[in-house]
């Protein structure tokens, strides 16, 4: 049995702390087991199910998505397919002008076709002139002249790339050789309008000025 002398000194103890009160770090501890939000710098505790559901509703957040190659993160005009092929992207408000200047040596490097270049176009202008119903997006990369209107620079030929959906290129239409008139008309009807999902790229050099235009005969 512990003796008289024992129990008075615990009882003394015992006396000592209720009057002196708990030490200050003793009642944070006693806080944050009866109160996490004092853990959490005087925020409510969050479980790790709540931050889990905060990081998805984030990541879902609305973001910029490319309209040409459909990736989130960007916008059509800093679109690394664009750069990669050092393509420019005819805007809305300038399809009408491209079209009408397209094809025209004032405006457009227009060259004279020659070897299999010379061969390709007429294998194309006898197989057909419409743009596949499958086009999303065309890529302009070369002018070539035609003589089949003397008067019109809008049949010369226009070397190009018909792209899909996202951007992805469709193989047997790389490259492609439309008359300019065709590759015109497909741009008003798909490129036109501030919401426009189809775009036109443009990789046309600038003309020498010297240069006479001269119209072609493929004859």
């Amino acid at each position: 049995m512990p003796s008289q002398e024992m129990f008075s000194q615990n009882y003394q103890a015992y006396s000592q702390h209720d009057y002196e009160g708990p030490s200050m770090d003793n009642q944070h501890a006693a806080l944050k087991k009866w109160n996490p939000t004092w853990a959490n710098g005087g925020r409510r505790y969050r479980s790790r199910n709540e931050r889990t559901m905060d990081q998805m509703r984030d990541s879902n957040k609305r973001k910029p998505t490319c309209t040409l190659c459909l990736q989130p993160g960007h916008r059509v005009g800093k679109c690394p397919k664009i750069h990669v092929i050092g393509a420019s992207i005819i805007g809305h408000e300038n399809v009408v002008e491209y079209a009408d200047r397209l094809g025209n040596p004032r405006y457009y490097l227009v060259e004279e076709p020659c070897g299999d270049v010379k061969e390709l176009i007429k294998a194309w202008m006898k197989g057909g002139s419409r743009l596949p119903p499958g086009a999303t997006h065309v890529v302009v990369h070369k002018l070539y002249y035609s003589a089949r209107k003397q008067e019109s620079f809008q049949n010369s030929v226009a070397q190009v790339s018909v792209w899909g959906e996202a951007g992805m290129p469709m193989d047997e239409y790389c490259p492609a050789y439309y008359p300019v008139h065709e590759v015109a008309h497909w741009m008003a009807n798909n490129c036109r309008g501030k919401k426009r999902k189809k775009h036109i790229l443009s990789c046309l050099q600038t003309p020498v000025q010297e240069i006479a235009a001269q119209m072609y005969d493929y004859g």
